[in-house]
């Protein structure tokens, strides 16, 4: 059974007034949130899968959304036949008009390519595990790898290991990224994807359907576990010896906003994490415009990781304590009363 520490449920505290999603939605589609979906919410993690994914998360094999949503904008032009999408979909709904049940395929999106094109969905615990990460101080790491070489390791291996451990002398941070294995983590330029969950973290890299891994599934933020509820997600990036350097509050899955990015910085640095030294992107917080104009073209939409907005953690860290407490104690809102006022009035 998953739990939650007191010191999760304090982290998470200071965050929950900044999203007010679940206030400002309907009954009608509060009530229509699949089951999986809110899982582990009433734990702490706050932060649930967007709505352009929940066809993904309760499909039984987990066809990419987006192309599951191109299939679904269609079924919904016919005027929705039969009782059910997926039954529509699979040629399995036997409330469609004799001889209308035949499956689908539009030409825009072959079903090879619906049909073939699966993300990995993790429904067990201990698989979950295989994925955890822990941040551990340099020289535990050394003494712990020392004493799995002499108990465990060939010759070679040792060797390896005595290479790699004389390489951390001097190393600037004292805090490293290690897997369940105790590896150091090295995520290369692009980063792993993460999430947060039940005070836990979890990393990977991600697997698009262009890296093409040998017919393997996509592993997206979903993945972890299952389309489940988080505390956080996005991308992080360590150097060649495990050193967390960069944090971006990147998912398209969760739709990670300020109260995911404050969650997962005060989780680094209830973990001993020095966030001078790492940046993160701020680019949401401040609305910076992904627009961009070519010539006299309308303009185009930028990838986010080709839009950033560094500051440093410690940076980012303050600025969301203070727009909570500003948000907390009233401060918008009276700034929003008198900017209205101002319009009314003709002097702004």
């Amino acid at each position: 059974m998953d739990t939650t520490s007191n010191d999760a449920r304090s982290n998470l505290s200071i965050c929950s007034s900044f999203n007010e999603e679940l206030d400002t939605s309907s009954n009608e589609e509060l009530l229509s949130i699949p089951d999986v979906i809110v899982c582990g919410v009433d734990r702490g993690n706050e932060t649930k899968l967007h709505r352009n994914v929940w066809l993904e998360a309760i499909d039984p094999i987990h066809r990419y959304g987006k192309h599951l949503r191109i299939y679904y904008n269609h079924w919904e032009s016919l005027n929705k036949p039969g009782s059910s999408f997926f039954g529509w979909l699979d040629g399995t709904d036997g409330d469609c008009e004799e001889g209308s049940n035949a499956i689908p395929e539009l030409e825009s999106l072959p079903r090879s390519v619906l049909d073939s094109d699966v993300v990995l969905y993790i429904n067990s615990e201990k698989e979950a595990e295989k994925y955890s990460v822990l941040i551990v101080p340099v020289e535990q790491w050394l003494d712990i790898d020392r004493h799995m070489s002499v108990e465990c390791d060939t010759t070679d291996e040792k060797d390896q290991k005595h290479a790699l451990s004389l390489s951390y002398d001097g190393c600037s941070a004292d805090r490293i990224f290690v897997d369940s294995e105790n590896r150091p983590i090295v995520t290369g330029p692009n980063g792993w994807i993460f999430v947060l969950r039940d005070d836990i973290l979890y990393a990977a890299p991600k697997r698009k359907r262009s890296d093409r891994y040998n017919g393997m599934k996509r592993f997206h933020h979903s993945s972890f576990f299952a389309g489940k509820a988080v505390s956080s997600a996005g991308i992080l990036f360590t150097n060649e010896k495990g050193v967390l350097v960069k944090l971006y509050p990147h998912s398209g899955h969760y739709r990670p906003g300020d109260n995911e990015l404050l969650r997962i910085l005060q989780y680094l640095k209830k973990h001993n994490i020095n966030l001078d030294t790492i940046e993160v992107d701020l680019q949401q917080m401040y609305y910076v415009s992904r627009e961009q104009a070519v010539g006299e073209a309308p303009p185009l939409k930028v990838r986010k990781t080709n839009n950033l907005y560094l500051h440093s953690g410690t940076f980012a860290e303050n600025a969301l304590v203070h727009k909570y407490r500003m948000n907390e104690n009233g401060i918008f809102r009276d700034l929003r009363s008198i900017l209205d006022k101002m319009l009314k009035v003709g002097k702004y």
